[in-house]
């Protein structure tokens, strides 16, 4: 075998190996709306960790849409950091933004309330925390109920 035909394989299989680790260590994107979806038109319930399936502390759930991370932060006095949050662009989506334990952003679900409809917002959620799926309408909205006792809009001043 030649030189070149050598050389050619050996860059053929370290991409292949690049491309394999490339997907190892970064996951395509889970799109959570859709898996949210797919589990409530044949499910009733579940927990917050069996849906977004990385680590995470705890998540807040926010029906503010206009208001920047850095906005939600300081309206609701709340002890996360969490900059990477940018305005929303439509009334018709809600939030969930997920924080490590040091209050660290992670990441922000956003879900539009035609598909699923989160019924109570300015709660904390948890891994364990139990999702149930209280109605499923004609128009395919699925309406959500997280089974939380902890709220942090309590602290809004007006």
């Amino acid at each position: 075998m030649g030189i070149k035909y050598k050389l050619s394989l050996c860059i053929l299989i370290g991409g292949v190996i690049v491309l394999i680790l490339t997907l190892i260590i970064f996951p395509k994107e889970t799109n959570y709306e859709d898996k949210l979806i797919a589990f409530f038109r044949r499910n009733d319930a579940t927990t917050v960790g069996d849906i977004f399936t990385f680590d995470f502390s705890c998540a807040y759930v926010f029906d503010d849409c206009y208001i920047s991370g850095a906005g939600l932060v300081e309206r609701y006095d709340l002890d996360i950091c969490i900059p990477q949050v940018k305005t929303g662009i439509s009334e018709n989506i809600q939030r969930i933004v997920f924080v490590d334990e040091h209050g660290l952003f992670l990441y922000e679900f956003r879900c539009d309330c035609r598909n699923i409809m989160i019924t109570e917002t300015g709660i904390v959620i948890y891994p364990e925390t139990i999702i149930e799926r209280v109605s499923h309408n004609q128009q395919g909205t699925i309406k959500l109920f997280f089974h939380s006792q902890e709220f942090y809009n309590q602290k809004v001043v007006s």
